[in-house]
C-alpha cells in the first residue's frame, strides 16, 4: 500500500522575498515583503538550516531533527504567531504606503492632509443661489409696498424623498405692489398727419360706416386737419381696435417719434404738480432716470398724484398725437330745396337783384333778403341749415363739402335755432356761427372767398371724438431689444435684478421666464424703456409679457449665531469647531470660486480670515478655517508669533455664519413658497426658476486631479493648460477643456466649461460671471478669451445578451444597464470624447453572468435605429469663421434596450 502523501508545499522552499519595483501608473503600490503563508513557510524552512551561534555548541543545528511541521506543536505554534503578525504589519505598512501618495491614498483624509502640504485645502463646496420674486399685496386699504430686509428666509416644499430647503435673501429689497406684474406697452402711439391713410381705434363699437367722413387732428386744438372718407372698417375682438382705411388705398399709419427734448432740472423755481405741467413736462420731454428723480424731489411732486395725472392723460389718446372725429350726421343749407327759379311766376318781388340767378350760384353766406350781394347773414349766423338738428354743440368741428370737392374746416362759435323765410318758402332751421380751427373769428373776405352754392354743398355735423388705440406691434420680443413698459415706472435702479415671463414665439404653448438685469433706464412722453442685459435667450410674444421687479438674488443657508468659547491668551493655537456644520460657502470671484459666510468677533471686535497663519505677524488679528473630513468647520488661531494670541475672557469668542451647501440646494423653479417670517405687505414668494451653481464637498477622486492643478497655475493663468486648470479648480465647476482658435481675424482661447451636475453653466448666472470675473484678474488681458458652455448629446443602445444559465438573469440585466449608466455617464466621459460599438460591447461583455453580446442598434437619440461603429462628436472648432461649440455624448438613461436571448 503506498503512502498517502502530503501536497500541502510545505516541504517546498519559500520564495526568498525579491526587490519591490512598481511601475508608473499604477492604482495602487505594492510594499509587502510577504503573506502569512510566506512568512511561515520561510521560519519553517529556516529551522533545520541555522547553526547555533558563537559558543561551546557553536555550528550545531539541534532544530535539525524537528520534523514536525504541524500547527499544534508549540514550536510551530510559535511561528505561526510570528507569521500572523509579521502579515498584519506588512498588510498595515503596505496600506500606510499607499497613504503617502495621491495617486494611490484611499482614504479622503489622507489626501486632505497631502493637499495641505502644497496649500490646497479640498473644495468645501459652494450653495445653490436662486432668485426669488415677492408679490405684494394689492387689496384696497393694503400699504402697497414692503420692505423685504437682507436675510428673510424662505422655506422650499420638498419632493418626496428629500429635505427641505431654506434660502436668504442677498440683499434688502422694498417691493411694490405696481411692480408685481408690469406689462409692456402693447404698441406703439400713432401719429396722425393729414395724409394719414388708415387709422386704428380703441374699442370695436364705433358706429362707423363705408362712406362716413371723418376728421384728422393732427395735434389738439389748432392743428392740421383733414377730411377722409372711410373705405372699411375691420373691427377686431381679440384685440380690441378697429382698424380704419380711407380712401384711397392706405399707406400705414406714422408712428409718433418720442420726445426730443431732454429733460433739465430747473432749480429757480418750484413748479407745480397740474395737468399743463405734467404734459409740458413729462410728456413732452425724455429723462434720464436720475435726472427725473432729481426733478420730482426738488419739486416735491407726489408720485402718486402723478401716477393718476400721467394715467388720465395717457388714457386720453394712449399716447398717440392727433385725434379723429366721427360726423353722426349731414345736412344741406336752407334753400337747397327751393323750387327752381325758371318754375317760378314772373313777379318782380321773387326776382332777386344779384346779377345771377340764385338757383345756381346763391352762397350760404349771403343774406337773400337783402337785395345785393355785399350784405352777409347777421351776426348770429353765418348760415342755416335746411332744418333743424339737436345734439350739434358749441366749439364742436364742422366740415362744409361741396360736390366739386372744395371743402372748408371750421369749429362752431354758437349754434341758434331760428325760423327764416326765403326762396318762396319758409321753416325753422338751425343756425351756425363759424369760427377757424384756432378758435379766430371769420371775416366777411373769408367767406367771400369760401363760394359754397347753397345746392351743392352739405354740411358734416355732430362731431364725435374716437379714442385712438395703439398701433398693433406685430414684431416679438426678442433678445437685447428695448423693454418699454405701458406707463411711467419711477424706482427702479441700473443693476437691479427683474422676471420676464411670457409665451415663446420660438417654442408656441410653452411659457418662458428670464432673470434679466437693468442697464440701462429712460423716461420719454410719460413711458419707462428699459435696457435689459444678461440672460436673454427666448423670444416672446409681446403681449403676455409681464416683468417683476420685486426680485432679488437668494442663496442657500440658514443663519447660526453661536458663542465658540473663551480666549485663553496663554494658549498657543486656540481652536473651535462650530456646532452645525456644513459651513455655507458662496460663489464668488476669488480663486477658489467661493467664500464663506462666517464672521466671527473676538470682544465684539470683527476679526478676519487668512487662508493660512504662516507669514502673519503677533498683532495680526485673524484665523483660518479649515474643513475636517466628514464636513465639521474647525476655526484656528495663532501663537502669538504667526497671528495673534486670543484675549483672555469669558465667552467672548462668537460667530454668526450660514449653514447649509451642496448640490441638495438645487430646488426646481417654483418650489420655494414657504415664508418662515412675513415681511409686512408681502403676499407670496416663489422662485421663477431652478436653484443652480452648487457643487457638493470635493470627492477624493477630484482631489487626486485638482490638487496638483493649482501647483501648475500658482492661481496665475499664462498657458493653454492653465485656463483649463484654473476653470476645473473653481467651485461649481465640473468639466472644462481649453483649445486655441483662430476664427480667421484673432487668435482665442475657448474654454468649454460644464456645471458641477453636469447641465451647462448658464452665462447670466452668479457662477458664470464669478468664474469670468476670477480668470480675468489673473490672465493676460491681451489674450482674447471666449467662455462657452457645451452642446449635450444623446445616444442610445440596444443589444441582447446570452446570459449564464447559473445566473439569475433579471439581475444580471439590472447590473448590465447600470454598468451602461455609470461608464457613460457625465463623470466618465470628456468634451469630444466618442463612443464605439466595440466600447460599448466590451463594457456589456465585462458585467458578470453575460456570455455573449450581440449589439443591434447605436445611435443618436431622435435619429434613425441604427448600428454606428462611431458616434463622433467635436471640440470646439472654428467652421466657416464661425465658432462651435464642444460636444458632450452621454447615454440616454431611457434609451437602453437589452434583451436576453438564448444561446
Amino acid at each position: 500500500m503506498s503512502e498517502q502523501l502530503d501536497n500541502c508545499g510545505c516541504c517546498e522552499p519559500a520564495p526568498e522575498p525579491s526587490p519591490i519595483y512598481n511601475r508608473p501608473g499604477l492604482p495602487a503600490l505594492s510594499y509587502r515583503l510577504g503573506t502569512y503563508a510566506t512568512f511561515l513557510r520561510r521560519m519553517a524552512n529556516k529551522l533545520a538550516r541555522y547553526p547555533l551561534p558563537d559558543g561551546d555548541h557553536a555550528g550545531d543545528r539541534p532544530l535539525a531533527d524537528l520534523a514536525t511541521r504541524a500547527l499544534d506543536d508549540p514550536s510551530i505554534a510559535l511561528l505561526d504567531a510570528a507569521a500572523v503578525v509579521a502579515d498584519v504589519l506588512t498588510f498595515y505598512q503596505e496600506r500606510i504606503a499607499n497613504e503617502g501618495f495621491l495617486r494611490t491614498a484611499t482614504e479622503r483624509r489622507s489626501v486632505l492632509e497631502m493637499a495641505r502640504a502644497i496649500g490646497y485645502e479640498l473644495n468645501p463646496g459652494v450653495a445653490a443661489t436662486a432668485y426669488l420674486t415677492f408679490t405684494v399685496e394689492d387689496a384696497k386699504g393694503a400699504p402697497g409696498k414692503s420692505n423685504v430686509p437682507m436675510g428673510t428666509q424662505v422655506m422650499s416644499i420638498p419632493p418626496q424623498g428629500q429635505l427641505p430647503q431654506i434660502f436668504e435673501t442677498a440683499a434688502a429689497i422694498t417691493a411694490r405692489k405696481e411692480w408685481n406684474g408690469i406689462r409692456l406697452q402693447a404698441g406703439n402711439p400713432q401719429a396722425l398727419s393729414t395724409s394719414s391713410q388708415q387709422v386704428y381705434l380703441s374699442g370695436t363699437s364705433t358706429n362707423l360706416q363705408s362712406g362716413d367722413y371723418v376728421l384728422l387732428v393732427t395735434e389738439t386744438g389748432s392743428g392740421d386737419q383733414a377730411v377722409a372718407r372711410v373705405q372699411k372698417v375691420e373691427p377686431d375682438q381679440d384685440a380690441g381696435f378697429t382698424h380704419v382705411t380711407f380712401d384711397p388705398s392706405p399707406s400705414f399709419p406714422s408712428i409718433a417719434s418720442p420726445a426730443t427734448t431732454l429733460g433739465v432740472v430747473d432749480i429757480s423755481q418750484k413748479i407745480p404738480l397740474n395737468k399743463a405741467n405734467v404734459r409740458s413736462w413729462i410728456l413732452e420731454k425724455w429723462w434720464y432716470d436720475k435726472d427725473l428723480n432729481a426733478f420730482l424731489t426738488w419739486n416735491e411732486w407726489d408720485t402718486a398724484e402723478l401716477y393718476v395725472t400721467l394715467i388720465e392723460l395717457h388714457n386720453q389718446n394712449n399716447g398717440s398725437k392727433g385725434k379723429l372725429f366721427a360726423f353722426r350726421a349731414s345736412a344741406g343749407f336752407f334753400g337747397n330745396n327751393a323750387p327752381a327759379y325758371k318754375s317760378l311766376p314772373p313777379t318782380d318781388a321773387l326776382k332777386p337783384n344779384f346779377g345771377q340767378p340764385w338757383d345756381s350760384g346763391w352762397q350760404i353766406w349771403l343774406n337773400q333778403q337783402a337785395g345785393d350781394t355785399s350784405t352777409f347773414h347777421e351776426a348770429t349766423a353765418d348760415a342755416y341749415l335746411d332744418r333743424t338738428f339737436s345734439g350739434v354743440v358749441q366749439d364742436s368741428w364742422c366740415v362744409i363739402k361741396a360736390t366739386n370737392g372744395n371743402q372748408r374746416i371750421y369749429r362752431l362759435a354758437s349754434v341758434i335755432d331760428k325760423s327764416i323765410a326765403a326762396f318762396a318758402m319758409s321753416g325753422k332751421v338751425t343756425g351756425l356761427k363759424f369760427k377757424k380751427p384756432d378758435g379766430s373769428s371769420l371775416t366777411n373776405t373769408e367767406k367771400s372767398s369760401a363760394a359754397f352754392s347753397v345746392r351743392e354743398t352739405t354740411a358734416y355735423l355732430k362731431s364725435e371724438e374716437l379714442k385712438l388705440s395703439q398701433l398693433p406691434n406685430p414684431d416679438d420680443l426678442t433678445p437685447g431689444s428695448n423693454v418699454v413698459l405701458n406707463g411711467l415706472v419711477l424706482g427702479l435702479t441700473v443693476g437691479q435684478p427683474v422676471t420676464l415671463s411670457g409665451d415663446r414665439t420660438d417654442m408656441p404653448g410653452v411659457s418662458g421666464k428670464e432673470i434679466l438685469t437693468i442697464k440701462t433706464i429712460r423716461h420719454s412722453n410719460g413711458i419707462t424703456q428699459l435696457t435689459l442685459v444678461a440672460g436673454w435667450k427666448y423670444t416672446y410674444k409681446r403681449s403676455s409679457v409681464t416683468i417683476n421687479a420685486n426680485t432679488v438674488k437668494a442663496t442657500n443657508g440658514e443663519t447660526v449665531k453661536e458663542t465658540l468659547g473663551s480666549g485663553n491668551g496663554a494658549s498657543i493655537h486656540q481652536s473651535f469647531t462650530l456646532k452645525k456644520p456644513p459651513l455655507t460657502y458662496t460663489s464668488a470671484s476669488t480663486p477658489s470660486g467661493g467664500e464663506n459666510s462666517l464672521e466671527l468677533r473676538v470682544d465684539s471686535v470683527l476679526w478676519d480670515e487668512a487662508s493660512s497663519l504662516y507669514g502673519l505677524t503677533p498683532r495680526d488679528e485673524k484665523f483660518t478655517v479649515r474643513i475636517e473630513d466628514g464636513g465639521p468647520a474647525n476655526i484656528l488661531f495663532g501663537d502669538g508669533v504667526s497671528g495673534a494670541r486670543l484675549p483672555t475672557g469669558e465667552y467672548n469668542v462668537t460667530a454668526v455664519y450660514r449653514s447649509g451647501t451642496g448640490l441638495s440646494g438645487q430646488v426646481d423653479a417654483g418650489l420655494l413658497t414657504l415664508l418662515k417670517t412675513r415681511p409686512l405687505g408681502v403676499r407670496g414668494v416663489t422662485n421663477p426658476l431652478a436653484a443652480s451653481g452648487a457643487a457638493d464637498p470635493e470627492k477624493m477622486e477630484d482631489a487626486r486631479t485638482n490638487a496638483p492643478l493649482t501647483v501648475r497655475t500658482l492661481d496665475r493663468i499664462v498657458s493653454l493648460q492653465d485656463y483649463e486648470d484654473f476653470a476645473r479648480t473653481f467651485s461649481g465647476i465640473g468639466k472644462a477643456q481649453s483649445v486655441a482658435l483662430w476664427n480667421g481675424e484673432h487668435h482665442l482661447v475657448h474654454l468649454t466649461i460644464a456645471g458641477a451636475d453636469g447641465k451647462p453653466v448658464d452665462p447670466a448666472s452668479d457662477l458664470y460671471r464669478n468664474l469670468v470675473t476670477a480668470m480675468n484678474a489673473v490672465r493676460d488681458p491681451a489674450q482674447m478669451v471666449r467662455v462657452d458652455q457645451f452642446d449635450s448629446l444623446l445616444f442610445n443602445i440596444k443589444a441582447n445578451l446570452v446570459i449564464d444559465s447559473r445566473y439569475i438573469a433579471a439581475i444580471v440585466m439590472s447590473h448590465a444597464e447600470a454598468t451602461l449608466k455609470e461608464a457613460f455617464a457625465f463623470a466618465k466621459r470628456a468634451f469630444g470624447q466618442p463612443v464605439t460599438a466595440a466600447e460599448v460591447a466590451t463594457i456589456l461583455q465585462g458585467v458578470d453572468g453575460v456570455v455573449a453580446v450581440d449589439l443591434d442598434a447605436l445611435h443618436l437619440t431622435g435619429t434613425t435605429e441604427v448600428l454606428n461603429q462611431v458616434l463622433a462628436t467635436d471640440i470646439a472648432h472654428v467652421d466657416n469663421g464661425d465658432i462651435h461649440r464642444a460636444q458632450l455624448l452621454l447615454i440616454n438613461t431611457l434609451g437602453i434596450k437589452l434583451l436576453e436571448v438564448k444561446p
